[in-house]
């Protein structure tokens, strides 16, 4: 039985490329996913209000109300003493406990304030 020759296949031009493309085509989606997971720009605010130590250790947090009623859990980088009316300024966030959301704030400086 005789073999029939086939004649070599020939990739048009445009096609040998292909590979080279794909591959760009990856490292841009790749870096561009990295470029997204950056934290967001923080919120840094100064509020006035009293600030009273809450619920019983070790779970007792410090809470500083302002006179409208807003409440904000306060982050100190060590202990302050309670109750004072203060002036704190920090960085604000949101953080979800048992299903709800409390706003935070990670003092960075406080004074204290006279009535």
């Amino acid at each position: 039985m005789k073999r029939q020759r086939t004649k070599p296949s020939r990739l048009r031009p445009h096609r040998r490329h292909a590979p080279g493309a794909y591959i760009a085509c990856l490292l841009f989606v790749g870096l561009a996913s990295c470029a997204t997971n950056r934290e967001p720009a923080a919120d840094i605010v100064t509020v006035e209000g009293m600030v009273a130590v809450r619920g019983n250790e070790p779970f007792a947090e410090y809470i500083l109300e302002t006179s409208d009623g807003a409440a904000y859990v306060l982050v100190f980088p060590e202990d302050a003493e309670t109750p004072a009316r203060l002036r704190v300024t920090g960085r604000l966030y949101v953080e979800e406990r048992m299903g709800r959301s409390h706003a935070h704030i990670e003092v960075h400086t406080y004074e204290e304030v006279s009535d």
